[in-house]
């Protein structure tokens, strides 16, 4: 398991976000050497338009694009939606303001701002 947090500062929509958010997932699993994975998001919009076979015209097109080039060279790559309510530790990262602006990366560990948070936590 890994996360990061990235600081983005130019980012006009919510859906924009969420687009930069598989971004900087891809970027990370390549970092980490991984050759397959599961992306999970909670925004519907975006997990649609990354599982799409078509083109997609909107403004995101350049990043979703990106992500589904990047995606490709993954031995396998899915992208699934899950609710807001179980992604909880991402919102609470993203949240968190002492991490100021700038990036972080966690590998194998739990950030301490979900851990302030009380969620319950299973750890392997």
């Amino acid at each position: 398991m890994g996360a990061c947090r990235r600081f983005s500062p130019y980012v006009a929509s919510a859906f924009m976000a969420e687009a930069y958010v598989a971004l900087h997932a891809i970027d990370l699993l390549a970092d980490l050497g991984f050759d397959s994975a599961v992306i999970e998001g909670d925004s519907l919009t975006i997990i649609k338009k990354l599982q799409a076979s078509s083109s997609d015209l909107s403004e995101l097109s350049a990043i979703i694009f990106e992500v589904q080039a990047k995606a490709k060279t993954l031995r396998k790559c899915f992208f699934n939606f899950t609710p807001r309510a179980s992604n909880q530790v991402a919102h609470i990262i993203a949240k968190d303001f002492s991490l100021n602006s700038s990036d972080h990366f966690w590998v194998e560990e739990i950030p301490s701002s979900a851990l302030r948070a009380g969620l319950p936590t299973v750890v392997l």
